[in-house]
């Protein structure tokens, strides 16, 4: 009788001292659903468990002991449990349906998909499509969404086109090769003994290698069919490995370094103008004058970069969990934020952006890319790539 109190006890904490910081959001807000899950689920769960005790103690012919020596007891006492049980899963429930008007409303895209067969882990441009790195295979998917296999058995983290388009760079954590373009390769070709955890390729026929603590450029010579390097400026950074983009005209190389946004000149690396954001900053894309930055926990920043000498935080896109990458097209900002899908806002470049709602159609909405004029949302819990 003692652990059946006890329990009861429990559940009866368990609902008075429920966390409430969603239900204090939604009293802020008129447009979130009501709170009624939780009262059928307590409904649902005394019926249940309280004819299951019935039913239980009517089919057993031992003598009863304790407190509790009643049908009647028994029948109260289940049913207490099933309305405590019910009422936390009910709760649950109403926190699940507040989170998701607190996102915001369903956006629906117009969306095209391709299983890429292995969990992706990162997505690259390429010239005619896009490439999709996984811990095992290097993927190709062109224009209409065909899929190829360029490479597999090699752990690659990142990717770059170099060459005019002719040769696939990747790195892994030790380890620099290539992979003429077109075609598969079943052994890649070794370029240089540097490993990296970010590429970016620069308009003078430089490489930009990014590691943890330090950005260092390489210069490609040779040909595709045999790609070499001879090893050029570099510079020490702080925090993990910076997230490099080359800007439109090849003039400005944009790191991520740590908490702070860095312009840099794509020759030498000399560093042009230093920016800290709000955040530690995890991912980056252009779009014109604008950098979308995803930072993680706090959210994503919108910044002016039309004058490289001195950037600007515009806006910080807040509400959802984590934000694993950020892009803008065609009047929109897009923010992946894993498991809760891609928040869309609206902006039309002067005024503060407005949540449009949520995208819900990926399961785990990872790295975005941009090009020409089409989104694509890398899935890393199904394994595959949405475009719109």
């Amino acid at each position: 009788m003692s652990f059946r109190r006890g329990l009861v006890g429990l559940l009866v904490l368990s609902i008075l001292f429920q966390p409430g910081t969603l239900m204090a959001q939604s009293a802020e807000q008129d447009d979130v659903p009501s709170r009624w899950r939780r009262w059928v689920g307590a409904a649902t769960g005394a019926v249940i468990l309280g004819g299951a005790a019935s039913f239980t103690d009517q089919a057993g012919d031992q003598a009863r002991t304790g407190v509790c020596d009643t049908t009647g007891c028994v029948v109260a006492l289940g049913s207490l449990l099933g309305a405590g049980l019910g009422y936390l899963l009910g709760s649950e429930l109403d926190k699940r349906a507040v989170r998701r008007a607190l996102e915001g409303p369903t956006v629906e895209l117009d969306l095209s998909s391709v299983d890429l067969a292995e969990t992706p882990n990162s997505l690259r441009e390429g010239e005619d499509g896009v490439y999709a790195l996984t811990r095992d295979w290097v993927f190709f998917v062109d224009d209409g969404l065909t899929t190829e296999r360029i490479l597999g058995g090699f752990p690659a983290r990142a990717a770059a086109v170099g060459m005019d388009g002719q040769l696939l760079l990747l790195a892994s954590s030790d380890q620099l090769v290539g992979v003429p373009i077109p075609g598969a390769a079943e052994e890649p070709l070794p370029v240089a003994s540097t490993g990296a955890a970010s590429l970016e390729t620069l308009g003078d026929g430089g490489l930009a290698v990014a590691q943890p603590g330090s950005i260092q450029r390489l210069d490609l010579t040779g040909s595709a069919l045999a790609p070499s390097v001879r090893r050029g400026s570099s510079v020490s950074t702080v925090g993990l490995a910076p997230a490099l983009r080359l800007a439109p005209g090849g003039n400005v190389l944009w790191t991520l370094e740590d908490s702070s946004l860095v312009a840099r000149r794509p020759g030498d690396l000399s560093e042009l103008a230093r920016l800290g954001l709000p955040g530690r900053a995890v991912a980056i894309n252009l779009a014109g004058p604008l950098a979308t930055v995803a930072m993680g926990d706090a959210g994503a920043a919108m910044v002016d970069v039309s004058d490289p000498r001195s950037p600007a935080v515009q806006h910080v896109l807040a509400g959802m969990d984590f934000a694993y990458d950020a892009a803008a097209l065609d009047g929109r900002v897009y923010v992946a934020a894993g498991a809760q899908g891609v928040f869309v806002y609206d902006f039309d470049g002067q005024s503060t952006p407005s949540k449009l709602g949520v995208v819900r159609e990926p399961d785990f909405s990872g790295d975005l890319l941009v090009r020409e004029g089409r989104l694509y949302i890398l899935d890393r819990a199904a394994g595959r790539l949405y475009r719109n």
